[in-house]
């Protein structure tokens, strides 16, 4: 198995990705392709060339990550791509094991177990308009979403589907798999593949927070627009949001966000 591995930083340096040193020293890895959505001046078009699998693309600005992670996928040449969040621990450990799960399980799309704390993140339950955690991996049952690290997807299903770009941040993963559902591309759960992952808005301040909800209500109703009685879905978990965020921060301010 030979993937090519896609990227996205923000305003970070190439060498604090979390796996850049595996990723680069993995006889499993083809390719790393970087796109840089960073808003603020960096140097990482040099400290690319530290690393001689990166292939490096600035985006000149926030684009979006539904714009970089297309923009990354056209340059992808395996017959697999890796989707990972920079914060993501991949080790030559867990690409033997997808090795193995690949060469064994047919399948258009694979998805690892991600976990964050006691939280299963991915792969999580698609209900009709609510997407929620599954209690434990014996649970899991179709329909079903996932987010995008750790996501193994061969590449020729991007000649027929692609990542919404009227999606800047949020929902990009699970519009995604919405689309191999529609499809009819099969998808296959490597449950001896566990990825921990840190969930960043647990640790977020307040201003973060607000930032990230205003983007996340964006991408939301955006996502949610295709009925009135997903428009009403939206409404209702935002005003949870804000609720959740109230009592998080011992604050009203989040109320009036």
């Amino acid at each position: 198995m030979r993937l090519d591995v896609v990227l996205v930083v923000y305003n970070q340096s190439i060498d604090d990705i979390k796996s850049i040193e595996e990723l680069q020293h993995s006889n499993y890895i083809q390719r790393i392709i970087i796109c840089d959505n960073s808003d603020k001046p960096n140097n990482n078009h040099e400290v690319a060339k530290e690393y001689t699998k990166v292939l490096y693309h600035s985006m000149g600005g926030n684009k979006g990550l539904s714009v970089a992670y297309n923009a990354a996928v056209k340059e992808c040449e395996s017959e697999y791509v890796l989707i990972l969040d920079d914060d993501t621990t991949y080790t030559n450990a867990i690409l033997r094991e997808v090795d193995r799960f690949v060469e064994s399980n047919e399948a258009d799309v694979y998805l690892p177990v991600v976990i964050s704390g006691k939280i299963i993140m991915s792969p999580c339950k698609r209900g009709k308009y609510r997407i929620s955690a599954f209690r434990s991996t014996e649970m899991i049952e179709q329909p079903l979403s996932a987010i995008n690290s750790g996501m193994i997807v061969k590449t020729g299903i991007y000649e027929m589907i692609h990542y919404r770009d009227d999606l800047f941040l949020d929902m990009i993963d699970h519009a995604f798999m919405d689309d191999v559902r529609k499809n009819n591309f099969s998808v296959a759960i490597m449950e001896n593949v566990v990825i921990h992952q840190d969930y960043s808005r647990e640790t977020d301040s307040m201003p973060t927070a607000r930032i990230r909800y205003e983007i996340s209500k964006k991408d939301n109703r955006v996502f949610y627009d295709s009925s009135v009685a997903a428009k009403i879905f939206c409404e209702m978990q935002l005003i949870f949001w804000k609720f959740k965020a109230a009592n998080k921060f011992h604050s009203l301010s989040p109320l009036f966000w």
